[in-house]
């Protein structure tokens, strides 16, 4: 039997049985769908699982693999809107973000980006972009629409 390692998003579906590539007997014959699985894991609460497969065949003869669940955060999201200042306004790079979402890490703000650019006693078009990170590391920026 071979077991294969298998990563999901929190709250994504899971069948413990995808993590079984292969199962066979000595003459070939399939038990893939024999094979018995322990260990917990909760596709709702990201982390490492280890689950343990244990196939047997017709004569008694017990094969156990292991095989590693990564439950990831979910992907950040991010939104934020465009703004106008009058001329000479403080600007508050933080005021343009509306929401960022995810689990485990809302209220985090954003990093922001760029801001170093803005002269609020200069009209023009200034862009802004703003990064958010999940615990995972996956990072996702945006620019006001």
């Amino acid at each position: 039997m071979t077991v294969e390692d298998k990563a999901i998003r929190q709250g994504g579906d899971f069948d413990p049985a995808s993590m079984v590539a292969t199962a066979t007997d000595d003459l070939g014959n399939s038990l893939s769908d024999k094979a018995k699985v322990e260990g917990t894991y909760d596709v709702n609460t990201p982390g490492e699982y280890e689950l343990t497969f244990t196939v047997t065949d017709k004569y008694g003869g017990k094969t156990v693999e292991k095989a590693k669940l990564v439950v990831k955060h979910p992907a950040p999201t991010l939104e934020v809107k465009k703004n106008t200042l009058a001329y000479g306004e403080n600007f508050d790079p933080a005021s343009l973000v509306v929401g960022s979402t995810g689990a485990n890490w809302e209220g985090i703000l954003p990093n922001v980006e760029d801001v170093a650019k803005i002269n609020v006693n200069k009209s023009g078009e200034y862009r802004v972009r703003y990064t958010v990170t999940n615990p995972d590391g996956k990072r996702w920026k945006r620019l006001p629409r």
